[in-house]
Order: structure tokens, then sequence, then C-alpha cells
């Protein structure tokens, strides 16, 4: 590869380099462009969802556990419990009791 030379020449030059040096560059370094982390739960409700018909033609209805994102910009309804909500990016480990104290 053509970049070995070149990373071993600037290795060998900065070797040597003095602490208020090093600690001049380090500083120069841009700072990671990341934002907070949201928190937030999954609400739970049951729905009733329509599962087909039975052997005498009567619709068969179940109740199934569906969860919405607590942040109110997102809202996102899910099936599935997970560990941080798809649409908003928050990451869900709080419960309704600690949102209250907390918040």
């Amino acid at each position: 590869m053509e970049l070995r030379p070149k990373n071993i020449e600037i290795i060998d030059s900065s070797a040597y380099i003095e602490l208020d040096e090093l600690l001049d560059l380090v500083g120069e370094i841009p700072a990671a462009d990341v934002e907070p982390v949201r928190h937030g739960w999954w609400e739970g409700y049951t729905h009733s969802c329509y599962c087909g018909i039975d052997q005498c033609g009567d619709p068969i209805f179940r109740e199934k556990p569906v969860y919405y994102c607590s942040n109110p910009k997102c809202r996102r309804k899910t099936v599935v419990k997970e560990n941080f909500c798809p649409s908003c990016g928050a990451k869900m480990d709080l419960m309704d009791l600690e949102v209250e104290n907390h918040g």
C-alpha cells in the first residue's frame, strides 16, 4: 500500500513531540457533534384485533398488547418492546413512576 510509508514518516517525525505541543494538537480536535440522549418508556395498551371467523362464520376478536412511544412528538405504535424507539431514538429505560419522580 502507498499509505504505509507516509504513516511511518508521520509516526517517526512526531515520536519526540513535547507534551505542550501534544496537548495543543489534542485541543484542536473538534468535539463530537452529538445530541443528548432522550429517555422514554413504552406505554402499554390492549387493542382488539380481528383474527378471522369461527366455524359458524362469526368474527373472532382477540385482545393483543400494543405499545406506544412516550415521546409526544413521536407516539410510534409497535407490538414489540425494543430498547430504543426506532422513530425518535429515545432510550426506553424509564417506567411511568420514574418519569413522575424525575420530571
